[in-house]
């Protein structure tokens, strides 16, 4: 029987008489070859003990059936699990975050994705699923590699039989890079009052200024105090101005505190 590095490299020797590969400027370069076994391993056992891992909801808009199989309303509900990563303390190390986020050379996402076609049937036929790989390699060059592997680790473990199509995996992959690079942002907790106040925007509170419920009240009281009504002035009062000048002008909530 072939290897998958064999396998793979005919993959690549078969479309490259068609095309010419594409090359992308990343932060880092690739490995010289694709992650296999024992490096494989060692990153999962790094990240279990450098991270805790809990699963939490995922919640969506679900549809709701009745006993004749017909929707008659949608809900929002939980939709599904996934593992959230905190690390166990206040960053993660360096090295850990360079090696999960590595990008892939076009050549080890084909590997990858030749070697989940040992676990999964596809009837396309030789040629035509190294057409499919490649294509989906010279789409996503460049992503991290970790995520490649986690999410063909994925779909060898579901239940189904047929190879994914070239969306699913695609969604798949791109959903584990977010999810990995999620896994190196500063928890909320942890962030300074700087970092904090840099990520919140005037602008932040609503698209459009009016929609928030409370501008026609501060408005009305700034009205009261002498000022002139800014309700339609959005381009020089946001909210978060209006809520500002109100506080200054002496502007209490129902329960005796600042709005």
């Amino acid at each position: 029987m072939e290897s998958i590095k064999s396998i793979a490299a005919g993959v690549v020797q078969t479309i490259s008489k068609i095309s010419q590969p594409k090359t992308l400027t990343v932060s880092l370069p690739a490995r010289p070859y694709p992650l296999e076994g024992n490096d494989i391993e060692k990153l999962e056992s790094a990240i279990q003990k450098i991270f805790t891992i809990e699963k939490k909801p995922i919640f969506g808009i679900v549809p709701v059936r009745d006993i004749s199989g017909e929707v008659f309303k949608h809900e929002f509900d939980e939709i599904g699990r996934e593992d959230v990563y905190t690390p166990r303390s206040d960053e993660a190390p360096q090295q850990l975050k360079d090696a999960l986020l590595r990008p892939a050379a076009r050549t080890h996402i084909v590997f990858h994705l030749t070697r989940l076609a040992t676990h999964r049937r596809d009837t396309t036929g030789r040629e035509a699923f190294a057409v499919k790989v490649e294509d989906i390699a010279r789409d996503l060059e460049g992503v991290s590699e970790w995520a490649v592997i986690i999410s063909c680790k994925e779909f060898r473990n579901e239940p189904e039989t047929w190879y994914p199509n070239t969306g699913k995996i695609t969604e798949a992959i791109l959903k584990n890079q977010k999810k990995i690079e999620g896994m190196f942002l500063r928890p909320e907790n942890l962030l300074t009052k700087k970092e904090k106040k840099s990520m919140v925007k005037k602008s932040d509170y609503y698209f459009d200024p009016r929609e928030n419920p409370i501008r026609r009240v501060l408005c009305d009281f700034l009205i009261s105090v002498g000022e002139e009504d800014h309700f339609e002035s959005t381009r020089f009062w946001s909210n978060y101005d209006l809520k500002r000048q109100a506080d200054l002008r002496g502007f209490k909530s129902e329960e005796g505190k600042s709005a």
